[in-house]
């Protein structure tokens, strides 16, 4: 051992049976207190061991303690059985268990030499930990490896490249990657691409695969970032349609953000691997954007880009959240244009620019054309009117959602137009009710929003309207509009704080750069600067179960639409009702056109058929007598009458055989005046007809012979939408069939006249004939009774009932709730109204495919007006009833009649087994429902089944 001076002390001597231990020095026993020693037991002397070896005496002098070493209560150190130096080393044999730590505090342990170098100068002296990989001793390391001819890294040196700076290098990176030339990069407008502008460069540090990766991704985000700036300056400088200029605009924001974003992050990074890592979202966001720019650019239209952009947006619902979101608000900036204009068409803004009307060009999905209809002379006529463009309407609109958009729109105008003093038609009134915007929502709680601030926009629009109907006379002309309440009246104008804050924000907007757009907090910007550069923010953006992407167009737009929908188009039908006296109208067309009045039915039979009245003939030499004259259809040879004829005959048939609405509360004056605007809509007319019915209308016998007359209504311009040509075309037709069958009435009732005069004359009469009369009469009155009460009666009844129902509903005082039910509209009561025609018309067998059976009863009544012809000429005397030619051919028309009349019958009873529909089961009259309830039983029935028991109660026909 050696001691302060540095030499050997003679305090113990080391017996020479102690030796070093090889194995204590192993690694993994690391010992403080120096080198230890073991005993080699050949050298032991016999008398220090005992029995097992290892027990020694404690006065022999080789064990003795040094006087040094004899310190106090110092711990034990227990020996183990030391293993051979063959076996492995398991575990420590000597385990101490406490160590003093001021055991040699006297004794200064002697300086390792140091190595001197200037970085570890630089350092300020601070130890460093020593160096393990390659990588952490320097660039200039990696470049010596990359250099040495025995490479193991096998990689490329390329020594022939000029190596810059990495600062400089890592600069002229992000500019390529904004898009923007630098001293290491240029844009080459031959190539549309960067190109480098030395193109032999290295930095120290990287090798060159790893350098080409890094630069790829740069080239590919300054390529992609020109092209979408040149599609953005494109874009603004043409004349393209506007959800094109709003893409190109989201796109303009887009690379804004990026460009600003990744400036201000890229300035922190310090080498070209964490610029790549910035760069690298902001490259996939690029390209796709740049995907999805060139899928838009085959489309011309706004419907078509929106549809491709709603696609995109449900495609990527199961990608990146971060690339979902920005493409969900780029869908949202991309419809704003067309949902404004949604807003605008439905009443929920003011119109911008140039107001839409019907004499100027359409807009997006409504089209204005020319309407098609036919006047009171049977020439086409055309006005125009808007119509629903269903090419124009994006694909995720339903079709219930199209139409319902269009048809407010419509309505709207209508009270525009005709009722300008209405609240719908002051654009003040509407938007102090607050109203929603039409826009997207992707999430559960901003669709919860929407609806509760839908129907707070139509309760409080409601009681506008509810609170301006009660008001009388002038009032609610000089009622201010909602939005005026809370101006204020200023003299000598704001106080000094307002311009104060005034001049402020002023100051802090002239304080913005210029040159840039300031770009805000919301929508597409704060999503990029979120989400983009924050994996993490965009993996746990989204929470919960959003809709499903086929329910979003219904759930953001439908509480808004169906709102505004309520609220004008119950105000539209309410106006019909109360101003417009709708229900007058239609009881005209059930009066006249359905002959639902009886005193017009009999004066029109009498001043066609009665052949006692004054004739309207002009006879040369003769004057006109000053009492009632008819046509006498059946009392003359030359047909058809002249106009004049027939406007002297029908002259004051309608005005005096008019009858008021039951239980319309009028004032005699007003029931006057109303009676003298709807009798002059109403008039006769002459119908326009094919040559081969003017053929038929010549002859006087034939069952076209009234065929000509027709009664023409031109409805109020208010009324279109109800009374359309199509509707009118439908009454004409009822009109021409109930013509025939009261002029079929008047025969059988005249076959009596005829045989009691050949009965007075004392001439008898053939049991041919006599049944002739009485089953031809039967045949008759029974289809007549069918005909009015079942085919015209019964579905009248149920509409008149549904019409009350409807204007006990608009007139009350109660207002509906907000949010339930889809209300009622013009167009509803059209198609009832259309409804109701076509039930009659499948009643009367004037359907298209019901023109067979209708043929058969034709040809029944064509033998009876035959049998009616012969036996008017033998009550005349003209021919004698008792000749054998005279009754053979009436026994033919009778044998003729009866076979007729079983075919007739034969047939209702196959359509009777077949449950044909001829009511309430048909594909026609299925959809009449009242309010969504269906009828009843007995309204569904097949009456079919009535016509066959009044023709055929008891068998007789079918005998």
């Amino acid at each position: 051992m050696m001691n302060g001076d540095g030499d050997a002390s003679d305090v113990f001597a080391i017996p020479d049976f102690w030796k070093p231990s090889a194995w204590l020095e192993s690694p993994s026993l690391h010992l403080q207190h120096g080198p230890f020693f073991a005993l080699d037991v050949d050298r032991v002397p016999p008398q220090a061991l005992d029995g097992a070896g290892v027990k020694t005496t404690s006065d022999h002098p080789y064990f003795k303690t040094p006087a040094l070493l004899d310190l106090p209560s110092r711990p034990e150190v227990q020996i183990k059985a030391i293993p051979s130096l063959d076996e492995p080393v398991i575990g420590p044999v000597l385990e101490p268990k406490a160590e003093d730590i001021w055991l040699f505090h006297d004794r200064v342990s002697a300086k390792q030499p140091e190595h001197k170098t200037w970085a570890k100068f630089d350092s300020g002296g601070k130890s460093e930990s020593p160096i393990t990989f390659i990588s952490e001793s320097g660039p200039g390391t990696f470049d010596s490896l990359l250099a040495a001819e025995d490479n193991p890294l096998h990689v490329p040196a390329y020594d022939d490249c000029k190596v810059v700076d990495s600062a400089v290098y890592c600069s002229c990176l992000l500019t390529l990657a904004l898009g923007r030339s630098s001293m290491l990069f240029s844009w080459n407008d031959d190539k549309a691409c960067f190109v480098p502008t030395m193109p032999y460069l290295k930095i120290s540090g990287f090798s060159g695969e790893s350098l080409g990766g890094i630069n790829k991704a740069c080239h590919e985000c300054g390529d992609t970032t020109r092209y979408l700036r040149s599609y953005v300056d494109k874009t603004y400088t043409s004349h393209a349609c506007q959800s094109r200029i709003a893409l190109a605009n989201a796109v303009d924001m887009l690379l804004l953000t990026i460009q600003a974003e990744l400036g201000v992050r890229a300035q922190r990074s310090r080498s070209p691997l964490q610029l790549q890592a910035l760069v690298q979202p902001v490259r996939s966001i690029l390209v796709y954007f740049r995907g999805l720019v060139e899928k838009a650019s085959p489309f011309r239209s706004d419907e078509q880009i929106l549809s491709m952009l709603f696609q995109e947006a449900q495609s990527t619902e199961y990608r990146d959240g971060f690339l979902h979101n920005a493409v969900c608000e780029v869908l949202r900036m991309v419809s704003k244009p067309w949902t404004d204009f949604v807003e605008e068409w439905v009443g929920l803004k003011p119109e911008e620019a140039i107001v839409m009307t019907k004499n100027g060009p359409g807009k997006s999905f409504v089209k204005v054309e020319n309407r098609m209809w036919i006047d009171d002379q049977g020439f086409e006529l055309d006005e125009p009117d808007y119509f629903l463009d269903e090419d124009n309407m994006p694909s995720f609109i339903s079709e219930e959602m199209a139409l319902g958009i269009f048809e407010t729109g419509r309505n709207l105008r209508f009270i525009r137009s005709n009722h300008p003093e209405h609240p719908l038609a002051r654009q003040d009134e509407v938007t102090a009710a607050n109203p929603p915007k039409i826009q997207w929502e992707f999430d559960w709680d901003a669709i919860m929003r929407v609806e509760d601030k839908a129907k707070n926009y139509e309760q409080a629009l409601a009681e506008v309207i509810q609170g301006i109907l009660h008001e009388k006379g002038e009032a609610k002309h000089s009622r201010l509009p909602l939005s005026r309440v809370d101006h204020e009246l200023q003299f000598f104008g704001p106080d000094e704080a307002k311009l104060t804050e005034k001049v402020v924000a002023s100051i802090h907007m002239l304080n913005q750069p210029m040159g840039q757009k300031p770009i805000t907090n919301d929508g597409l910007p704060r999503i990029l600067q979120e989400q983009l550069f924050d994996q993490q923010a965009s993996l746990h953006h989204e929470s919960g179960l959003p809709p499903h992407w086929t329910l979003l167009p219904l759930l953001s737009f439908g509480p808004t639409v169906a709102a505004q929908a309520r609220l004008v188009n119950r105000e539209c039908t309410r106006l019909l009702f109360t101003t417009h006296h709708l229900r007058d109208h239609l009881h005209l067309q059930r009066q006249y056109q359905l002959l639902g009045n009886g005193l017009f039915c009999s004066r029109l039979s009498h001043a066609l058929f009665d052949p006692e009245l004054d004739t309207a003939e002009r006879q040369s030499g003769v004057a006109l007598s000053g009492g009632v004259m008819g046509l006498r259809l059946s009392g003359r040879e030359n047909w058809p009458p002249a106009s004049s004829e027939l406007r002297l005959a029908l002259m004051g048939v309608l005005a005096d055989s008019y009858e008021p609405r039951p239980g319309a509360p009028q004032q005699p004056s007003t029931s006057q005046a109303l009676k003298g605007d709807l009798l002059g809509d109403i008039s006769f007319a002459v119908r326009d007809l094919s040559p081969e019915e003017i053929e038929k209308c010549v002859d006087p016998d034939s069952l076209g012979a009234l065929d000509f007359l027709r009664i023409s209504y031109k409805p109020p311009s208010a009324l279109l939408p109800i009374m359309t040509p199509v509707i009118l075309i439908k009454y004409d037709k009822i009109f021409r069939l109930l013509v025939r069958i009261l002029r079929m009435l008047y025969v059988v009732n005249q076959l009596f006249r005829d045989v009691s005069t050949r009965t007075s004359r004392g001439v008898p009469v053939d049991n041919i004939s006599l049944r002739f009369r009485i089953e031809a009469h039967h045949f008759v009155t029974q289809l007549t009774a069918y005909f009015f009460e079942t085919g015209i009666v019964m579905p009248w009844r149920r509409f008149d009932d549904w019409l009350d129902h409807v204007q006990d509903q608009l007139t009350s005082n109660s207002l509906p709730a907000p949010g339930v039910g889809k209300g009622y509209s013009p167009d509803r009561l059209r198609d009832y109204h259309e409804q109701v025609l076509d039930e009659i018309m499948l009643t009367l067998l004037l359907r298209k495919r019901q023109q067979p059976v209708l043929k058969l009863v034709e040809d029944i009544f064509m033998s009876i007006l035959e049998f009616a012809k012969r036996l008017r000429r033998q009550a005349a005397g003209t021919v004698q009833p008792t000749e054998a030619g005279e009754t053979g051919e009436t026994k033919k028309l009778y044998v003729s009649f009866r076979k007729k009349v079983d075919v007739f019958i034969t047939v209702c009873r196959g359509l009777s087994e077949k449950g044909g529909g001829y009511s309430g089961r048909g594909e026609d009259s299925a959809r009449m429902r009242d309010d969504g309830q269906k009828r009843a039983n007995g309204d569904r029935e097949n009456t079919i089944d009535r016509l066959l028991l009044l023709l055929d109660m008891s068998g007789h026909f079918t005998r």
